[in-house]
């Protein structure tokens, strides 16, 4: 999950976006480094403690907007390389790399409103993520529900013009006794079809 990686597509779809966030920051450790340590800039190098904050009652936060790339050696804000508008080039195409300052910029760059912005867009992006698959299949069953009722009615439809019966009666409210060919036999059907039942029960509802 290297950030340059990703910096390559010219155009994130949601599907892309949707994968990089369930894959999080890449935060590798000095040890997990050729050399088991971070290369120095100008005799300065990036620290993996930065990837947490300390708070003013001692508790320490992650940093999950912090990403690191071991291919080039420079840190990149995740939240603002998906959403951030306004953000810096340093954090969100070119990298940064003047670790000299580092821990200072940091903390300049996680209070700015083009960040707060970005990373609220990333907290409900992952907080609606879950549901995406219920909606999906959600949408999936109401597609063949749909057309399960379709194609009932369609059948309706070719049998009546089959045998040269009239569609439609004088009174065609869903509470008249005689509503023409077309509803009584939708009707009938609704006494044996539960899709066609309840979709009556929606036509006489509305």
């Amino acid at each position: 999950n290297d950030p340059t990686i990703f910096l390559k597509i010219a155009r994130l779809t949601p599907e892309m976006i949707n994968m990089i966030l369930k894959l999080g920051p890449c935060q590798p450790k000095a040890k997990d480094l050729p050399n088991s340590q971070f290369p120095k800039v100008g005799n300065r190098c990036f620290h993996e403690a930065w990837y947490y904050r300390k708070l003013p009652d001692g508790k320490m936060m992650h940093r999950d907007w912090l990403t690191y790339s071991p291919d080039i050696n420079r840190v990149f804000c995740l939240h603002c390389m998906l959403f951030g508008k306004k953000s810096k080039k340093a954090w969100v195409s070119d990298g940064f790399c003047k670790f000299q300052n580092g821990s200072i910029s940091l903390m300049g760059h996680e209070t700015t409103d083009a960040h707060v912005e970005a990373s609220l867009k990333v907290k409900m992006r992952e907080l609606t993520l879950p549901l995406i698959p219920l909606i999906v299949e959600e949408q999936k069953k109401q597609v063949a529900f749909n057309r399960e009722i379709v194609g009932q009615l369609i059948e309706i439809t070719k049998y009546l013009g089959y045998h040269s019966l009239a569609f439609r009666g004088h009174r065609e409210h869903w509470s008249s006794i005689n509503k023409g060919n077309f509803k009584d036999l939708v009707e009938l059907l609704a006494k044996y079809s539960p899709v066609i039942s309840i979709h009556v029960s929606n036509l006489q509802i509305s």
